[in-house]
């Protein structure tokens, strides 16, 4: 073996490749020794620029700047830095560190910490500052260390789907991501779901003595939550129990404590087992028998409501009993035994008395069975008085009550048609016109608290009518409406009230309508017409039209393309001195002003219209202006760069220099966003120079928007 001894100069150039080979057998092709007290490096390789390529320290580490091709079994012990690619195709030995800023690419099987039986053996640390990918298996033997990533790009994650994986959320926490989006942390024992919910794709079986939820494996395929014998399942609210299920009970976590549903959310219905028992903290109990439930503890029971018997029984005669009779007859029946007296009370003092023989009224009575004023069966009951003879007056017919007395009001008189049956209708009570000798009102009981007049005869209208001091006049008139299902009502008040006028029938909304006569006005005499907050004055049935005038001094010119700024120079007029203001608008270029304003609480939502004021210093006689409008409604917290609604075009042709000009109403204007009372308004007006032909400047003076009020109070 040659050796060759370098010690000055420091750089040695070879103009020409050289070729070192071994000598015989195994010997090396060349040797690089360091000297004595070596400090810097000893072995240095460099490009043309003087760039290092390859070094070797004193200390054994290797420093590659390109790429490391590694095909044959190596045995390195110092450190490698490499700033290209290594790749490893054999299988190298690497007891030092290995840091990379590019990446690693392994085709064999990986173990690192360990003396190794794969392609790439590191037995110190491995720091890659790029990508690994590995196509065999990689095998940790001591352990690894990531980064702790986040929920959005987890450290641990699988091939084409970064954003799924494990991450450390902090410290001690693992946590599960799934789409970028954090599903679970598992922390010291405690599992917390954070988005989703935990499925049980397949059932098995749980087990006995433990404490286990799972999907139950046997047919029923039931949810299943298991304790030991002798443990409770409790379930808590702020770790204070509210429900416990043991092998013998379901109970509240408290006595009197948690309740079965609430006012807002009831269950449907309770099954008991036959014989079962409703306990009420053992004070009043509810026990069943067959057909029978025996109340107990109670020493009165007290109803709110009216007690309905569905289908008939006989009652034991021998027993005190209220029951719907099971006979023919079907009547709800009241039963005493023999010797006993049915009493009707009021602040337990008798009113009415009941015996075998006697029906009792108060200190009156009445005896005997047919005490009642009654007519032959199918035939009318008729109480009248003879008729008049000669120029004698009729005879009248007077019903009495009893007068009141100091101590008690004045009886009453009852007029009581016959109920309907089937479907036959009930009777009424009908008042006789004199002369034609035939009934013109009908009074008609139509339904539960509805006494109906009903004319008949032809007639249309029913006049009430009241006499003063001998005098007739017409209170007011009702007019008859065939097959009518709406009415009104009338309803008095109390002291400090006021009476109210109501729109009743079967359909859901009714209008109510007043009607003038001619030319003549529904006129309030005194006080205010006083209408709900919410509520509106329509106009033909629709919400009326409301006004928001855009004058030029409030109008901006916009930042981009905006018209000339608010004017009054030259805006005088010669003779009068008028004044006004305009924003002028060119000829050849399409310009734009701009306003905003928060809207009225009262607006409806619905579209707007705009008509357009302006004038000119020049013109000539058929051209035309054309006015572009479009808006945007912007709600609290919404974000103002947004898309105008869509612009709305109104053309107006030149009258003469100077003079006003309106131009027709535009067509509806939709702006975008969401369109409500109190929403903040951008409207943005425009000339059209490319559809319009107008010589010189258009000079806006107005814009006057209407919109839909929904409210009469803004």
């Amino acid at each position: 073996m040659s050796t060759f001894n370098w010690f000055l100069p420091p750089t040695y150039s070879l103009s020409q490749p050289q070729v070192f080979e071994a000598g015989v057998g195994t010997s090396v092709a060349l040797t690089v020794k360091g000297a004595s007290g070596q400090s810097v490096d000893i072995f240095r390789v460099q490009d043309s620029a003087g760039t290092n390529v390859l070094r070797l320290d004193n200390s054994g580490n290797l420093t590659i700047a390109g790429t490391s091709n590694v095909a044959l079994n190596e045995a390195v012990t110092g450190n490698i830095s490499l700033t290209g690619t290594l790749s490893v195709t054999g299988t190298s030995t690497l007891t030092g560190a290995v840091t990379m800023a590019s990446t690693l690419g392994v085709t064999g099987t990986t173990t690192l910490n360990t003396t190794s039986t794969g392609a790439l053996t590191v037995r110190n640390g491995l720091t890659v500052l790029g990508d690994v990918s590995f196509s065999g298996t990689l095998l940790l033997a001591s352990g690894a260390t990531f980064s702790a990533g986040t929920a959005a790009a987890p450290s641990i994650t699988f091939p084409g789907d970064p954003d799924t994986g494990l991450y450390n959320s902090s410290a001690n926490v693992l946590g599960f991501t799934a789409a970028g989006t954090s599903l679970a942390t598992w922390a010291a024992g405690l599992l917390s779901i954070n988005a989703g919910a935990v499925s049980w794709s397949a059932g098995v079986a749980v087990t006995a003595a433990s404490y286990s939820v799972s999907r139950d494996a046997d047919a029923t395929n039931q949810l299943h939550f298991n304790v030991p014998t002798g443990a409770t399942m409790e379930w808590s609210v702020n770790d204070v129990a509210k429900l416990g299920l043991n092998a013998t009970a379901l109970k509240p976590g408290a006595n009197d404590g948690t309740a079965l549903g609430d006012s807002s959310t009831t269950f449907s219905d309770l099954f008991l087992a036959l014989g079962a028992v409703i306990n009420f903290n053992s004070d009043v109990t509810i026990t069943h028998s067959a057909d029978t439930l025996a109340f107990a503890g109670a020493t009165i029971y007290t109803w709110d409501a009216p007690v309905r018997w569905g289908t008939g029984v006989a009652v034991t005669a021998a027993q005190y009993e209220i029951g719907r009779d099971a006979d023919g007859t079907n009547q709800l029946h009241f039963n005493v035994p023999t010797g006993a007296t049915m009493e009707w009370s009021v602040n337990d003092v008798a009113q009415l008395t009941l015996s075998v023989t006697t029906l009792g009224l108060a200190t009156n009575t009445i005896t005997g069975i047919g005490s009642d004023i009654t007519g032959t069966a199918n035939t009318a009951l008729t109480i009248s008085t003879p008729n008049s003879s000669g120029t004698a007056a009729g005879t009248d017919v007077t019903v009495k009550a009893g007068a009141a007395s100091t101590s008690g009001a004045g009886g009453n008189i009852f007029l009581w048609p016959g109920a309907a049956a089937g479907a036959a209708a009930p009777g009424t009570v009908q008042i006789y016109s004199a002369s034609a000798g035939s009934a013109v009102v009908n009074l008609t009981s139509s339904g539960a608290g509805i006494f109906s007049i009903q004319p008949s005869g032809g007639i249309s209208n029913v006049e009430f009518s009241l006499s003063s001091a001998g005098s007739t006049f017409v209170s007011f008139n009702v007019s008859t409406v065939t097959s009518a299902v709406n009415y009104l009502q009338a309803a008095g008040a109390v002291a400090a009230s006021h009476p109210i006028l109501s729109a009743l029938g079967s359909d859901t909304n009714i209008n109510v309508t007043i009607t003038p006569k001619g030319s003549g006005k529904t006129n309030f005499t005194a006080g205010n017409l006083d209408i709900a907050t919410s509520a509106n004055i329509l106009v033909n049935a629709a919400n009326p039209k409301k006004t928001l005038v855009l004058s030029a001094g409030g109008g901006i010119p916009t930042e981009t393309a905006g018209c000339a700024s608010t004017s009054h120079v030259g805006n005088e007029s010669t003779t009068n001195k008028i004044n006004y203001s305009t924003l002028d608008f060119d000829t050849t270029t399409s310009e734009n002003a701009f306003w905003t304003t928060p809207m009225p609480d009262g607006y409806d939502g619905s579209t707007f219209t705009a008509q357009f004021t302006w004038t000119n210093a020049s013109g000539l006689a058929t051209e035309t202006v054309d006015w572009g409008i479009k808006m945007r409604m912007f709600a609290d917290d919404d974000a103002i760069d947004q898309a105008w609604g869509t612009e709305v075009t109104t053309t107006d042709t030149f009258l003469a220099q100077r003079d006003l000009h309106k131009s027709a109403t535009s067509t509806a204007i939709t702006p975008a966003g969401t369109l409500a009372g109190s929403n903040w308004l951008a409207i943005n007006v425009a000339r059209k120079t490319a559809s319009d032909n107008l010589t010189g400047d258009a000079k806006l003076i107005a814009v006057k928007l209407e919109y839909g009020g929904a409210t009469f109070s803004d």
